[in-house]
């Protein structure tokens, strides 16, 4: 059953620039939150003593997205050799970070399928999935933590999601449109919006108490790539045009930038970073998640 939205998908376009955004705000302050199971799992760390009881525990209050883990965890993915039976088992195979990531994952498909018709999110959907499976292994390729930046790239794009869920139409025109360029996209946002996805994302972050790394990247991933970065907003922003140019793109926008030779020209010419084996590391998660 799909959440019901209390805001209308038609709100008012306005002549002024700053209305327009006052009223794309406002909509978006009325959708529903991110799963409160997500939120609790984004304030866990690692290096806490109580970390593993606690993530057991957020995922056991959850029964829909425990479920949903476990069939991920005995997906083809990971070739286990034997049947993952519950939380506690999936932790102690595959480890606390990977088992948070995959949780997160699940509840953005949740989020994204309960409130939106599939056919619309799908491209939102494996769009943030390719840029998370990118993004890890761009982190792990320079020594960052990949399961942190698995969880940036994941949800980079949750404005776009807001947009689509206030404005559905008039956001599926937009994306229909064959732009030469992603940046074309965001310049028509911002004339019918006031507002881009990536300032939207932000906003949604900020209001759901979403780590403060998040929201710089979900604000920032489309600038120009700058020296001084912090790492992750770099990282995200390479992995975001990177996805797009695999073919993992949220709208019909094209790129001319192959990704392999993307990557050479910023990282060398690296084994773990081949595009064949990005693309089929994209392609195993949809599949994992393809319940």
């Amino acid at each position: 059953m799909r959440t019901k939205l209390p805001v209308t998908s038609d709100f008012p376009i306005r002549a002024d620039p700053e209305q327009r955004r006052e009223a794309a705000l406002s909509c978006l302050q009325l959708l529903p939150t991110f799963p409160s199971v997500a939120d609790e799992l984004l304030s866990l760390s690692a290096d806490c003593d109580q970390a593993v009881q606690r993530l057991i525990q957020v995922l056991k209050s959850d029964p829909t997205i425990a479920a949903d883990l476990l069939r991920v965890a005995n997906s083809a993915e990971f070739c286990m050799q034997s049947r993952i039976a519950d939380v506690q088992h999936a932790f102690a195979l595959i480890g606390f970070e990977r088992t948070r990531s995959l949780a997160l994952t699940v509840a953005m498909r949740k989020y994204t399928d309960g409130a939106l018709r599939r056919a619309d999110a799908y491209p939102f959907w494996t769009h943030s999935v390719a840029t998370a499976v990118t993004e890890e292994a761009l982190a792990g390729a320079e020594g960052y933590p990949k399961q942190v930046a698995y969880t940036v790239g994941l949800l980079h794009d949750i404005g776009r999601i807001g947009l689509l869920l206030t404005a559905r139409e008039r956001y599926l025109e937009i994306l229909r449109v064959g732009f030469e360029h992603i940046q074309a996209v965001s310049d028509l946002e911002q004339l019918l919006f006031g507002l881009m996805h990536c300032e939207a994302g932000a906003f949604l972050m900020r209001l759901w108490q979403f780590p403060a790394v998040l929201c710089d990247c979900a604000s920032q991933h489309h600038e120009e790539l700058k020296p001084g970065a912090p790492d992750l907003v770099r990282l995200t922003k390479i992995a975001c045009r990177i996805a797009n140019s695999l073919g993992f793109s949220e709208s019909a926008a094209g790129s001319r930038e192959p990704a392999a030779v993307l990557i050479v020209s910023l990282f060398g010419d690296r084994s773990e970073l081949h595009t064949d084996r990005l693309q089929n590391l994209i392609t195993q998660r949809l599949v994992s998640f393809s319940f």
